[in-house]
């Protein structure tokens, strides 16, 4: 499951949280939401000192960083519904 990021917006604690807990229960690993909750932390942490968030209470943050390839994904999704469509008018 995605979740996406937006460069600039706000991240708050319990987003990386649930997103910790989602990733974990697909891969059919148990975790309990206070374990999450501590990843989410530690992750958080991590990601302040590589400067990609930006901490602007105890618990938000702001985006610092862009996922190039996940637009690139998408771009190359709907090329190929422009494609399609394209195939079908002809």
């Amino acid at each position: 499951e995605k979740y996406p990021v937006i460069y600039k917006s706000n991240i708050h604690l319990r987003d990386i949280q649930y997103a910790i807990h989602t990733y974990f229960t697909m891969k059919e690993e148990k975790i309990h939401y206070q374990s999450a909750e501590k990843l989410a932390i530690e992750f958080t942490a991590f990601l302040e000192e590589q400067n990609e968030l930006s901490k602007l209470s105890s618990n938000t943050w702001l985006v610092n960083f862009q996922e190039e390839k996940i637009v690139e994904e998408e771009n190359s999704q709907e090329i190929g519904k422009t494609n399609k469509v394209e195939a079908v008018n002809e």
